[in-house]
């Protein structure tokens, strides 16, 4: 006795033909298969899917521009810092040599304060703030 394909099966289906009592179980498997695909999926959203998904999308625009915001700041106090350093520089060397000797040993703490406070701001944007998902 030849053994039916996929192909078969569903085409014995479709056409409500006779089959061997062989592929009977193959044939009621196929039936049932058949029958669960051309439902239609039970799908429930919450009632306030929509809300929920438009607050997301304003929650990562408002992100993105406090992220640009404190850029902006950062870029424009590093600007500032420069600008009195090169002043100072040029006017009067004395106080920024007396001023290098005042933060020198201080240099690497300062810089590990900084930016410790940047990888604490980076894991809050990334960790706490960021939405979970919708269910």
């Amino acid at each position: 006795m030849k053994k039916l394909t996929d192909e078969d099966l569903q085409r014995m289906l479709e056409d409500g033909s006779d089959t061997p009592v062989s592929n009977k179980e193959d044939l009621e498997a196929y039936r049932l298969l058949f029958t669960e695909l051309s439902k239609e999926p039970n799908i429930n959203l919450p009632h306030n899917f929509a809300s929920r998904v438009a607050a997301q999308v304003q929650a990562k625009s408002n992100r993105g521009s406090v992220m640009q915001f404190y850029l902006l700041l950062g870029t424009g106090i590093a600007a500032i810092t420069a600008v009195i350093y090169s002043l100072l520089l040029f006017t009067n060397y004395t106080i920024v040599s007396s001023f290098k000797v005042a933060i020198g040993p201080y240099k690497w703490a300062i810089g590990f304060i900084i930016l410790s406070l940047l990888i604490i701001q980076y894991v809050d944007q990334k960790l706490v703030k960021e939405p979970k998902g919708l269910a």
